[in-house]
């Protein structure tokens, strides 16, 4: 992550990578990925070194969920979200599933 860019604009770098959009559409994809990897839009705004190491690895997550792969390999990032039990925040988890029909652990 390039500290000197705030998450939306790393957010905005990751939705336009494949296609251009008008951008009242980024900012309203940004808005909807920061939402599902449950962070609060005011992050939107926040630069990297701001961020905790937790809200550093959803930031990561919704980077490559604006790609809208059809795999994720994400063994590190998202074993840091896990509970003390070491099962996937299931917020977080049956999110991403409902809206991007993604497959999980």
């Amino acid at each position: 992550m390039n500290p000197k860019m705030t998450v939306g604009e790393l957010l905005r770098e990751a939705i336009t990578l494949q296609k251009p959009l008008p951008r009242e559409d980024v900012l309203r994809r940004s808005e909807d990925l920061i939402s599902l990897v449950k962070l609060k839009s005011a992050k939107l705004s926040a630069y990297p070194p701001d961020l905790s190491g937790g809200e550093k690895r959803r930031v990561s997550i919704a980077r490559v969920l604006a790609l809208e792969p059809k795999l994720i390999v994400a063994d590190e990032p998202l074993s840091a979200l896990a509970c003390p039990g070491g099962k996937l925040d299931a917020g977080l988890a049956g999110d991403a599933r409902a809206h991007l029909s993604l497959h999980l652990p």
